[in-house]
């Protein structure tokens, strides 16, 4: 059963829930910037973690969209691609990243052969995740207070509550879609 936006189930959903539903949830009213159109709509936004199915060929980033511009009422964000043909993610050294990172630029590529989304950051990182459809699920996370009250010591939340992870139950308060291209007509 695919779970539907606005609805939860008993005690909400989970990204990992997202992440393996067979099939995307419907579109529904998408609000705020696409960040599988526009350019740089995940500014200010934070990766949390990424991940990879490779038995199902799913690919999904979680991000904490509190201090993003472009989702006011958002808490959290997961961007899943369906049918991935392409997953690098490279960072400046191997203690460079260590934590949540801020997102500094983000470009959706809308090719023939597949969609693909590159994912900057700071401290340096970057993810490109390509595949044959892409979904960008709008969170509302309750169990979350705004970023303003909270301090990190490494990956951690100090005071408050901790950051969103795949576990952590949800509301899906609006969907983006994208499939590859067709190609020329």
């Amino acid at each position: 059963m695919t779970p539907r936006i606005g609805s939860a189930a008993p005690g909400g959903l989970t990204p990992a829930e997202l992440l393996r539903a067979d099939q995307p949830l419907p579109g529904g009213e998408p609000s705020g910037a696409d960040p599988l159109a526009d350019d740089d709509a995940l500014d200010g936004a934070r990766v949390l973690d990424v991940r990879m199915d490779p038995g199902a060929a799913t690919g999904a980033v979680l991000f904490d969209l509190r201090e993003s511009v472009a989702y006011p009422t958002a808490s959290a964000g997961l961007l899943v691609v369906r049918g991935v043909r392409e997953f690098p993610y490279a960072v400046a050294g191997p203690d460079a990243v260590s934590g949540p990172v801020s997102v500094v630029s983000s470009t959706p590529i809308d090719g023939d052969d597949a969609f693909a989304l590159r994912i900057g950051t700071a401290p340096y990182a970057a993810v490109l995740l390509g595949g044959e459809s892409a979904e960008f699920h709008v969170l509302d996370v309750p169990t979350m207070q705004p970023a303003a009250d909270e301090h990190l010591d490494g990956e951690r939340a100090v005071s408050g509550r901790p950051l969103p992870d795949w576990d952590t139950e949800c509301t899906v308060l609006s969907v983006f879609h994208r499939k590859r291209s067709a190609g020329p007509a």
